[in-house]
């Protein structure tokens, strides 16, 4: 009895040993298996950080370089204009449009006339322009409905401001503008204008520098002059 149960114990130890062993190598790979998806995963890892370092270095390289084009166009999501650039035969452009497809502004550099800016109104009309022309004069006007300059501000070629308000015909009824000697006032002088310039008031200094009136007819004549 005492040997059977010293066998039956001896064959109990071997198959524990035997268990033993096979879990301390399955424990073994399972380990290996772990380190190797680990050193997996890190590799992988590393390998996408850098190429989006990559991919962030070359996309930071592009916004260095100029991009070139003939015309850019600005859409919204519906795929309407809203501006465009773009290079011209005459020069530069640059049009905006509004959510109902109408030219609000234009800005351009013209080759003949120079840098130019056009603000327009709801129908699309042209109702404010800023110009600097060749010659380096500038030049502010605000035009109607009907396209008829009603202000105008400039600078004469003799370097003189010159400001004018005219009616729905284009007739001038309100200025200060440069005479250059004419009426024997200095520079410049204050005009009114009557209905389609039947008569103008100029009232300025002369050239003795005292204050001057005079009252011209349709065609320049003085009518009346004071002092």
């Amino acid at each position: 009895m005492t040997d059977l149960t010293l066998e039956s114990l001896a064959d109990r130890v071997q198959r524990l040993e035997r268990q033993n062993r096979r879990l301390r190598i399955r424990w073994l790979l399972s380990l290996f298996i772990i380190i190797g998806g680990v050193a997996s995963a890190m590799t992988m890892g590393a390998l996408a950080l850098g190429n989006s370092s990559s991919a962030l270095s070359a996309a930071r390289g592009e916004t260095r370089r100029a991009i070139s084009a003939q015309q850019f166009a600005l859409r919204d999501e519906k795929g309407y204009m809203q501006a465009e650039l773009a290079a011209q035969a005459t020069g530069p452009l640059l049009r905006m449009w509004d959510a109902k497809g109408h030219p609000r502004v234009i800005l351009s550099v013209h080759q003949d006339t120079g840098p130019e800016l056009h603000l327009s109104d709801a129908k699309g009309k042209a109702r404010a322009g800023l110009s600097l022309g060749l010659d380096g004069q500038p030049r502010f006007e605000l035009t109607d409905a009907s396209g008829i300059t009603r202000v105008s501000l400039c600078e004469e070629r003799h370097g003189h401001p010159s400001f004018t308000m005219l009616d729905a015909e284009g007739t001038v009824h309100l200025g200060w503008q440069p005479l250059h000697g004419m009426s024997g006032y200095q520079q410049a002088a204050f005009s009114v204008s009557g209905t389609k310039s039947l008569s103008t008031a100029l009232l300025g200094i002369r050239q003795d520098g005292r204050l001057g009136f005079d009252l011209l007819d349709s065609e320049g004549k003085t009518l009346f002059s004071a002092p």
